[in-house]
């Protein structure tokens, strides 16, 4: 599973349940301006990733991904 470190709570309590589970989570972190890269998303994908949860708009700050 991979998310963004900025997700919305609901994401992250989720994605933190899971690894509990031994489910491999990888947290993006963000740059400067809250945005991550296609070039990250791309480097943490593997043969064992089922699902890339990337919040389109956030609530909070704003930022259009």
């Amino acid at each position: 599973v991979i998310t963004v470190a900025t997700e919305h709570k609901g994401v992250l309590d989720t994605v933190e349940f899971l690894a509990g589970q031994g489910v491999r989570v990888t947290l993006l972190a963000p740059d400067a301006h809250g945005l991550i890269s296609v070039e990250q998303v791309a480097e943490a994908i593997g043969a064992d990733t089922v699902l890339v949860s990337v919040m389109h708009v956030n609530n909070e700050t704003g930022v259009i991904q």
